[in-house]
Formats: C-alpha cells, sequence, structure tokens
C-alpha cells in the first residue's frame, strides 16, 4: 500500500496536468485581473472580451471574484512575461480570445494543480491522524471520484480556496491533540482569512473554524484573539485590494455586477442584488436539486453518501467536535446555497459553491470505508466513472446538460490537452496520455486497498447501493425535468464499474480463502 499510492496519487496529478480548458467566464474573469495587476491596475476594461463576469462602476470595469488566485498566480505570469514565454504560449492560439488558453493553464499549474495535488497530501495526513488506515482511502476518493477531479484542470479559484481552509481545519486539529499552541491557532486563523481571499464563500468555513477553535476550554481567550489576528492579516490583502480598486475597504467586487452585457457591455447591473449578494431565502427544492439533480452532489459522487456513516464513526471514536464541525458545515453550505440565484454556479459540472466541504466529506467517507469496504469502493467506481466522463470531455458543461459527457464519448469527442497544441489532432489521441494516467492512479489506488476489503463481505449492501443510486440518479432529475437524454446511460455505466469492482472483489475473496484452507490430511499417508 505505501508504495502503490504514492505513484497513484503522482499518476491522478498527470490527469490534472495534460488537459487544457476552453476560456469560459469564470476563468477569464481571474486571468483579465490578473493581467491588470500585471499592468498595475485592478481596472479589467483592456480584457473585457475575455469575461462576462464583471462589475461596472460607472466608469470602468472590473473582475468579480475575490483577487486571491490572481495575486497567486501574478508572479507566475511576471516570469513569463519577462522571459517571452507568454507570446510563445499565446502565438499557439488562433484567435484573440483562445490565444490566452495555454497561458491560463500554466497559470493554473501553480494556482490550481499544485494546491490540488497538497490538497491530497494534507487530507491523507490528517486521515491517518484521525483513523489510521482512512487517509489514503480519503485522499483517493477526494481527487478522483468529486468535483476536485474536474475543478482541478480548470482555472477556478476553489481548489485554492479549499486548500486554505481545510488547511486551517489541520492545524487546529494537530493543535487539539496536544499541549496548547496559540502559534498554531494564529496561523490556522491566518489561513482561513486567506481562504476569504481567494473565495468569498470560505467566510462560512473561516467562522465555522475560529467556533471549533474555541471548543477548547483551557486559554480560550488567548486563543480567539489568536485566531482573530491570524484571520485579520489573512483577510488584509482582500481588504487592501478593496480599497485600491473600489476606495472603499468594504467593497466588495460583486457589487455591481453585470447581469446581462447587451451592447455596452453593462446593460444590465444587479446579478448579485437579490438578498445579500445574491443570496435569499433558501428553497428546499433548490437543496434536493444540489443533490439529486443529473449533476447534483451525490448523482455525480455517490461515494459520498458513506461519508454519513463516517461522522459516526468519528464522533463514537472520540472525535465529536470534529464530527459535529463537518456536518454544520455540510449543513450550512447546502442552505447557503439553496438560497443562491444561480446555485450551480453555471455551466459547471456540479454545485460548486460545495467544493470545499469535499475534503472534509472525504475524511469522513475514510472512516465509512473501515466499515463498508466493498460499498464504499464500488461507489467510488461509479462516482470515478460518472467525473472522468465530465473531466475529459467537457467540465464547462453546457446548459446543464449531463448527458453532453456521454454523447461526446460516443461521437469521439474530447477536450484539448497539451498535446492537442503539440500537433495531435485527433481528439481522443490527444488526450489519451491524461486518461491513461488517470486509470493507472485508479487502478494502483485500488490495488492498495484491496487487503482490507478482502477481511469483509459488504457486497449485498454495495449491491444495494448501486441499485439505489442509479433508480434515483435516472428517475429524479427525470422528473424533474432536469436536461440530459444521455445521463442515463452514463449513471448505467457507472452502475455497471460498480458491479465489477464487486464482483472482482468477490472472487479475490473466495480465492484468498481457498489458499487459507488447510490441505486435507490424508489418514493412510500419515500412518505409515
Amino acid at each position: 500500500m505505501r508504495r502503490a499510492l504514492p505513484l497513484a496519487f503522482l499518476c491522478l496529478v498527470v490527469a490534472y496536468v495534460l488537459p487544457v480548458s476552453g476560456l469560459g467566464w469564470n476563468q477569464g474573469s481571474h486571468y483579465a485581473l490578473v493581467r491588470s495587476l500585471a499592468e498595475g491596475t485592478a481596472r479589467v476594461d483592456d480584457y473585457r472580451f475575455l469575461t462576462g463576469d464583471v462589475a461596472w462602476d460607472g466608469e470602468h470595469f472590473y473582475s468579480t471574484k475575490a483577487p486571491g488566485l490572481a495575486l497567486a498566480t501574478l508572479p507566475v505570469y511576471l516570469v513569463l512575461d519577462a522571459t517571452g514565454a507568454r507570446s510563445a504560449l499565446e502565438g499557439l492560439g488562433d484567435s484573440r480570445r483562445e490565444d490566452a488558453r495555454l497561458v491560463v493553464w500554466a497559470l493554473g499549474l501553480w494556482g490550481v494543480v499544485l494546491p490540488a495535488a497538497l490538497l491530497l497530501i494534507l487530507v491523507y495526513r490528517l486521515g491517518e491522524r484521525l483513523d489510521p488506515g482512512s487517509g489514503g482511502v480519503a485522499a483517493a476518493v477526494l481527487g478522483a471520484a468529486t468535483l476536485v477531479l474536474p475543478f482541478a484542470t480548470v482555472f477556478f479559484a476553489h481548489v485554492l480556496s479549499t486548500l486554505l481552509g481545510f488547511a486551517a481545519f489541520a492545524l487546529l486539529v494537530r493543535e487539539r491533540s496536544g499541549m496548547p499552541r496559540h502559534r498554531l491557532v494564529l496561523a490556522a486563523g491566518l489561513l482561513a482569512g486567506l481562504a476569504v481571499t481567494t473565495e468569498y464563500t470560505l467566510l462560512l468555513v473561516a467562522v465555522a473554524l475560529g467556533l471549533f477553535a474555541l471548543v477548547r476550554i483551557d486559554g480560550r481567550l488567548r486563543r480567539a484573539l489568536a485566531y482573530g489576528i491570524g484571520a485579520c492579516v489573512g483577510v488584509a490583502p482582500l481588504v487592501a485590494y478593496n480599497w485600491w480598486a473600489f476606495g472603499s475597504p468594504t467593497h466588495l467586487s460583486y457589487e455591481s455586477a453585470v447581469l446581462r452585457p447587451g451592447e455596452s457591455g453593462h446593460d444590465v447591473l444587479g446579478a448579485n442584488t437579490e438578498g445579500i449578494f445574491g443570496v435569499g431565502v433558501p428553497d428546499p427544492r433548490v437543496a434536493a436539486e444540489l443533490l439529486f439533480a443529473s449533476r447534483g452532489l451525490l448523482t455525480t459522487a455517490p461515494v459520498l453518501i458513506v461519508g454519513l456513516l463516517g461522522l459516526l464513526l468519528l464522533a463514537r471514536r472520540g472525535h465529536r467536535a470534529e464530527a459535529i464541525l463537518v456536518g454544520a458545515l455540510a449543513a450550512g453550505f447546502l442552505v447557503f446555497n439553496a438560497g443562491y440565484f444561480l446555485p450551480f454556479g453555471g455551466n459547471t459540472p456540479g454545485p460548486r459553491f460545495l467544493v470545499p466541504l469535499l475534503p472534509f466529506a472525504a475524511l469522513a467517507v475514510g472512516l465509512g470505508y473501515r466499515r463498508l469496504p466493498g460499498t464504499t469502493l464500488a461507489l467510488a467506481a461509479a462516482s470515478t466513472v460518472v467525473l472522468a466522463a465530465a473531466t475529459f470531455t467537457s467540465p464547462l458543461l453546457p446548459g446543464g446538460r449531463t448527458g453532453e459527457w456521454a454523447d461526446r464519448i460516443v461521437a469521439g469527442e474530447f477536450r484539448d490537452t497539451i498535446l492537442t497544441f503539440a500537433g495531435v489532432g485527433t481528439p481522443w489521441l490527444a488526450v489519451l496520455p491524461a486518461a491513461l494516467a488517470f486509470a493507472i492512479a485508479v487502478v494502483l489506488a485500488g490495488r492498495a486497498f484491496l487487503p482490507a476489503v478482502l477481511e469483509r463481505d459488504d457486497g449485498r449492501v454495495g449491491l444495494a447501493a448501486l441499485a439505489l443510486w442509479a433508480v434515483v440518479a435516472v428517475a429524479v432529475p427525470r422528473a424533474g425535468a432536469d436536461p440530459g437524454s444521455g445521463a442515463a446511460v452514463l449513471v448505467l455505466a457507472g452502475a455497471a464499474a460498480g458491479v465489477l469492482v464487486l464482483l472482482g472483489l468477490q472472487t479475490a475473496s473466495l480465492r484468498r480463502s481457498h489458499r487459507l484452507e488447510p490441505a486435507p490430511h490424508d489418514g493412510a499417508a500419515g500412518s505409515r
């Protein structure tokens, strides 16, 4: 297991590195801000053509994104620009907008892929601290069977902000396990503040972690001060950016966001005026869609269901505060997201605002695996099929139609990779190295976890879970008129993959039992 897992994670990172995404509004908004910052301004007027995610203050355009990702990748951009690499990468494009794709890909290696790799390592180590033997499963599930997989290949801020928020949690867990160390609490606050600077919604994580830091009774006031000071320092870049760009430390970039560009580029403002920055009263129906629509969290990643069992086990093993925190974060993010006017966040493979929850949920899945290993791997196989299809075809899903993934596979239409720009014109050949690296990672991870699975027989539970998921994943979206004719095919393929995993585990278990059976005793031979 120790040998297989590092190689599996390395192959997984290779699968993150190779794809090159199209330049949607979200990525374009981050990149426009990088370009503007490099020129000494926060105004993105000159790069308005890259994105529609902009705010208009009456005179100038600004990116609607928090500045964290742009600030983190600005040094890389400056190096690319100074060395001439930026011009060389842009020269491989074929239009004014598309020529930025490889530059954005290069920035993503630092701002997205590296944080994704660090996140896997962090989840593994924290999982091993909480329950030895569960960290590897938690990290593998997070990287290959959740929305982290597609978002590790696009220039969004989710992976970086999630890493920062989860790292703050890891520091607090470490501090709780020994003598009071206020420096760790200070560092946790700093990371939580930086997470907010990178993505506004991480404020929920920062507040929850602040309360979690106060669970420990001894030195509570000093702990509160340490966390608060660290958080203020972490948020300072956001405050400074707001003051510099908008003339007010409290003016967020979401204010005056453009709803419909029209001919002027700012015909209709008010994209986030409903409620508090677009968040109003939570809608139960929207909450259900976030979980069970064709691109819902549990539809695309059914393995997360095992996390419910894992939370109970986490509490029983003496980590009640951690279990309560994870459960509260899940409920809080779901309620918040159910009140947002654009709950799925546009053309994405799933509810992207729930990505910060995923490493916490993966920890719980790791513990659940210890009780239901076969079921966990079967549901992980189903999740992997669905999300790999999304990642290697069209993660920026047009119109929310998940059937597009299956349709593109049948048509042989895959996303571009770095090999596409190297002259490999056949889509399936260009994506093949990334897909192979991903497949090798999945196989290696599966082999690493096989010995523990053979100690338990939960095949019937796994089959029942797969059947229930397939029925819900096919029936619920259709009942709600959720688009995606090919989605059912993808769900059935995922269920079939899970069944094959269970059959393989059953076969391996029978072979193991046969090898362990004692040889028959020959009485006659023994009497000689």
